[in-house]
């Protein structure tokens, strides 16, 4: 079936978001596309029976908005301001914003326009990871439970790369923050590599580090259950159980890896990590 829009004249659309089982769905559009000193942003809902799109939230000039996802329960959504549609701006993170679709607008918190940094659960709770430097090892850098609850951090320690498993526990890294450290590959590296593997419960608010991933840990996610966590450390990706028991598993060699590298290693590698972590039975 092919559901129609009716958009304004000279829009284009720039983002598309659908709720659990399509029962919502939103679009963003550009407006005077390719007049750069007049084009501007717009967020609406999109009434897939009609082809109605009704704006909700609207940037001024020249200014854009990022649509991120919807909440659990499909009520509100999530999305970025885009200052002057500038890369620049967004790579040291720009304020992420709950908008409800009766109109109510919030600011959430301050971090990258990335998915990673907005993880919706639950019926309206979401995984928000805050920033406000592009650079990994400058703080602050803190993960909350929105909107009610932030995970301890110790002081000069950033929080970097959540992940949520189907339980809602979360794992992510932590490490020291270096808001003065000189940039150069030698000392990223050196700060990757004494980075550690922690897990949190939303439910009974614990903290836990999981020793036995070892140093420089980077990027992990869980298995479909829950039961093991999958990251890059070094040039490999391996994968250890959440509980923090048992010997941690090689997956695969990832080759050299590299600070600015997206993933820090081999996105090939990570296509492979669901099946070969997966529970055994």
């Amino acid at each position: 079936m092919i559901w129609p829009i009716h958009l304004p004249r000279n829009s284009v659309i720039n983002g598309l978001a659908f709720s659990a089982e399509d029962q919502n769905a939103a679009v963003s559009i550009t407006r005077n596309y390719g007049n750069i000193s007049k084009w501007y942003d717009q967020i609406g809902v999109w009434n897939r029976s009609s082809g109605a799109w009704r704006p909700m939230v609207t940037a001024s000039v020249p200014n854009g908005l990022m649509l991120g996802p919807f909440a659990g329960n499909g009520q509100s959504l999530f999305y970025w301001n885009d200052p002057m549609h500038s890369a620049s701006i967004l790579a040291d993170g720009v304020p992420l914003h709950n908008l409800s679709l009766n109109g109510k607008n919030q600011v959430v918190g301050h971090t990258f326009a990335t998915n990673q940094s907005v993880q919706p659960f639950g019926a309206d709770r979401a995984v928000v990871w805050q920033s406000h430097s592009r650079h990994l090892f400058a703080g602050p850098k803190t993960i909350a439970i929105w909107p009610d609850a932030t995970i301890p951090v110790s002081k000069g320690s950033v929080q970097l790369d959540p992940a949520l498993s189907s339980s809602g526990v979360l794992a992510y890294v932590v490490g020291k923050e270096e808001n003065n450290m000189i940039q150069s590959n030698r000392n990223v590296m050196r700060w990757m590599q004494s980075l550690k593997l922690a897990t949190y419960n939303p439910n009974t608010h614990k903290t836990n580090i999981i020793t036995t991933a070892g140093n420089g840990v980077m990027t992990p996610y869980f298995n479909d259950n829950g039961s093991r966590i999958v990251f890059v450390r070094q040039n490999a990706v391996m994968w250890v159980s959440a509980t923090n028991r048992g010997p941690t598993h090689l997956i695969a060699k990832t080759g050299a890896i590299s600070p600015s590298f997206p993933q820090y290693g081999s996105p090939n590698a990570f296509m492979i990590a669901d099946d070969l972590a997966a529970p055994q039975h």
